[in-house]
């Protein structure tokens, strides 16, 4: 049994919609909503003689607003004191808080719940995700658990300090110099390092390695291939396989690969995808197969691949191109620090602990940045699911 009581929200919301007529030389302030509960934003602002609406509305400081287009994925929110005074179109039904009986405060995070986005999913008319809608009678007959206020208050007031904790530590978290994305593309120029320390000379890649054209069309048989690993399946500079494709509907030519090759992604080289192939399989024509020759070591290449020295002359071949792609005589052209053979061994195992390293730590700050987007959905389930 219910500890509190549970209302539906039409108890303690009306429609309540203040309707401006377009005037074609005015400038409005315009409003989106972001799905998910993260609240509004601002649309680019727009002039009457720019819009096809003949009318607006407008919104006023602690409305409930919702998207009747995207309320099926919680596009909710309580509308916050810098947008008081804004716009949003029809398609956005805004109503007035009944204060004696919900503060605003509480049911502002309780529309970030995602449960409650559940049931606005669940309440949605129409055919196909992107055409469902949610209507007012629909959302307003939606239920609502109602402590008494000053319940309300001290909930509202306990969720707003973690909010803003955790805010604050994603906002730390996420800086441009600490998410796994700049971790790992650091890792080209440590490489380098490692390189230049263990390196006496250069040499270029086309001494190092046999361009292979084993093309395979629609229709041919792809044998021994079974899966396909495309440009989208490797991650930047750290060279991992993230996933594979089964073969079976493949569209346009691929080039085939065998184990030991090392996969360059020529379309978008600044991207500096480069993979060292595990298993029998297929790749983009937008990737090179290259096959090391006799004594070359194809992790120590892919490491010479991947660092920062042969990414910049990479980049400096194709930076003029709208569609930057590495001609094969110019990759071919391209220079490695050059390792002695008897060396190789040694230097690759450096080099593996320096990439495992920087993965790890990438890895890290991801689960750290779950972890902390995770812990305002759980606080507000404890909140709001407690009281039921």
């Amino acid at each position: 049994m219910s500890r509190h009581l549970r209302v539906s929200l039409g108890d303690v919301l009306r429609l309540d919609r203040d309707e401006v007529a377009i005037e074609p030389t005015a400038i409005y302030r315009t409003a989106g909503i972001r799905s998910f509960g993260r609240g509004l934003f601002a649309r680019p602002a727009i002039s009457g003689a720019g819009t096809s609406y003949a009318k607006y509305y407008r919104l006023r400081k602690d409305q409930l607003v919702f998207s009747r287009l995207f309320a099926w994925e919680g596009a909710v929110a309580l509308v916050p004191p810098e947008f008081d005074g804004w716009f949003v179109s029809s398609e956005f039904p805004t109503f007035a808080v009944n204060r004696a009986r919900v503060t605003p405060a509480y049911l502002g995070h309780f529309v970030r719940w995602p449960h409650f986005h559940d049931q606005l999913a669940d309440s949605t008319r129409g055919l196909g995700q992107r055409r469902q809608r949610v209507h007012v009678e629909d959302f307003l007959a939606l239920n609502l658990p109602l402590p008494p206020l000053d319940e309300q208050r001290r909930i509202a007031a306990t969720l707003d300090r973690w909010r803003l904790n955790t805010d604050l530590l994603l906002t730390r978290l996420q800086l441009p110099v600490t998410t796994p994305e700049a971790t790992t593309a650091r890792l080209p120029s440590l490489l380098d390092e490692v390189l230049r320390q263990t390196s006496e000379d250069q040499a270029p890649v086309g001494d190092l390695v046999e361009f292979i054209s084993d093309t395979v069309h629609p229709g041919d048989d792809p044998s021994p291939a079974r899966s396909f690993v495309g440009l989208q399946h490797v991650e930047s500079h750290t060279g991992q396989m993230l996933d594979s494709s089964p073969i079976g509907n493949e569209k346009g030519r691929k080039f085939r690969f065998r184990p030991g090759d090392v996969v360059y992604g020529y379309l978008r080289p600044y991207l500096n995808k480069v993979w060292v192939a595990d298993r029998d399989g297929l790749c983009s024509v937008d990737q090179y197969v290259l096959r090391p020759n006799a004594g070359v070591s194809a992790e120590l290449l892919a490491h010479q691949l991947r660092s920062m020295s042969v990414l910049d002359q990479a980049v400096d071949l194709t930076h003029n191109l709208q569609l930057p792609r590495l001609r094969s005589g110019l990759l071919a052209a391209i220079t490695v620090q050059a390792v002695r053979p008897e060396s190789a061994a040694e230097v690759v195992g450096r080099l593996d602990r320096v990439r495992n390293l920087v993965i790890a730590r990438a890895e890290l700050r991801k689960r750290q940045i779950a972890a902390a987007s995770a812990l305002m959905p759980s606080l507000l389930n404890q909140a709001f699911a407690g009281l039921s």
